[in-house]
């Protein structure tokens, strides 16, 4: 996801990762605290970075702990394309503790709120449709891993097609 977000300008990512080092310093900002109170001081760590960045077309989501920062944020730089991937879906039938049921009602509320959600498949695409009451269809984005059977012809065709669909959202907001 990041290199299709590179390959269509300057990408700045927020992560929440424990132990885990900035592969570009500039535009990699690594939140590393780990305990109760570590998802606020995370969205206030977004709002932070936020601060610093002032601007940005594009905000992408990469999992449901970052809807909630990414609305944020996009009140703060005024982004023009919310992106949530959304490749792992949770229910909240399925969710037995409370930061998971929180997660799951955070999504439902939000994700309606977003240009482009990506899903892992086409069944997961229809039943996420009518489970958020989404006005489009999510767009499926399987995971490319760089595995002994790995299709650079793949990787190329995947970023010819969400170019395209970024380019297309970023057309419809302008107007």
């Amino acid at each position: 996801m990041i290199r299709l977000a590179k390959s269509l300008g300057e990408t700045n990512y927020i992560t929440q990762s424990v132990g885990t080092e900035a592969v570009d310093k500039k535009h990699h900002h690594i939140f590393s605290q780990n305990n109760k109170l570590s998802y606020l001081c995370f969205i206030k760590y977004c709002i932070e970075i936020a601060q610093k960045i002032k601007t940005a077309e594009i905000l992408l989501a990469d999992n449901r702990k970052a809807i909630l920062p990414a609305m944020i944020i996009k009140n703060i730089i005024g982004a023009k394309i919310l992106i949530a991937d959304s490749r792992e879906l949770y229910l909240l039938q399925d969710r037995k503790n409370l930061s998971g049921i929180i997660g799951c009602v955070i999504e439902k509320i939000f994700n309606k709120r977003f240009n482009v959600i990506i899903c892992a498949n086409e069944q997961r695409a229809k039943f996420m449709q009518t489970y958020y009451k989404l006005k489009e269809k999510p767009f499926v984005f399987k995971n490319i891993r760089k595995l002994n059977y790995y299709n650079e012809n793949e990787e190329r065709d995947y970023k010819d097609k969400y170019r395209e669909i970024l380019v297309s959202e970023l057309i419809k907001n302008d107007e």
